[in-house]
């Protein structure tokens, strides 16, 4: 947080880090600067990060800004992560619909952290083998984390798109979140429990 402040000149990109950052009661301080007892299974993280959404050819157009603090578990012995609770905050201009906006925001919550957790499609050199959406791998209703949004008002902004803004800081901040719980960097999505283990028992 304190790094992108530091830098970051967009006042609006500034107002929704300092939301995400009353939000979720953000402590300074460097990530990972209590690690958990060797013997400790159940690690805690938490992690921050920042995004605009643009779209269209390049340099595309801007829609929203919206930031992320998550908080996570990881199981050091599986290597299963999961997302315990997600503040976002959330600056798309006027907003015609405000509930609809909400719900918007809290399904890309959802379908992102499903995304970064567990999706994947397989395939060979004949091509895909995931063939239907019976073995394809999602977040479960009981893997939900609890969610808290802030959507900022700006009455007096255009209005831009809210589509799937939400979703583009998620990889990041759980990233971060789990660096912050375990000291390892993750850099390839899903963080499924065999890249997570892989990668704990690589650090170790």
């Amino acid at each position: 947080v304190a790094y992108r402040l530091r830098y970051m000149k967009d006042p609006r990109a500034v107002g929704v880090i300092q939301a995400a950052q009353r939000l979720g009661q953000w402590q300074a301080g460097p990530a990972h600067r209590n690690p958990a007892p060797a013997d400790q299974q159940i690690v805690h993280g938490r992690g921050f990060a920042y995004a605009r959404y643009f779209h269209s050819k390049f340099p595309g157009y801007g829609a929203a800004w919206a930031a992320w603090v998550c908080d996570v578990s990881v199981n050091r012995e599986t290597g299963e992560v999961k997302v315990d609770k997600v503040y976002v905050t959330h600056d798309c201009g006027a907003m015609v619909n405000p509930a609809g906006v909400r719900h918007q925001v809290h399904g890309n919550i959802v379908q992102s952290t499903s995304r970064v957790l567990k999706e994947f499609v397989t395939f060979d050199k004949s091509g895909t083998t995931s063939l239907d959406w019976g073995g394809y791998p999602l977040l479960r209703f009981d893997e939900l984390p609890e969610v808290e949004i802030e959507l900022l008002e700006m009455p007096h902004e255009d209005p831009m798109g809210a589509g799937e803004s939400a979703s583009v800081p998620s990889a990041a901040a759980i990233a971060n979140a789990i660096f912050d719980a375990t000291g390892v960097r993750l850099t390839e999505v899903p963080f499924t429990p065999s890249r997570v283990l892989a990668a704990l028992r690589k650090a170790a």
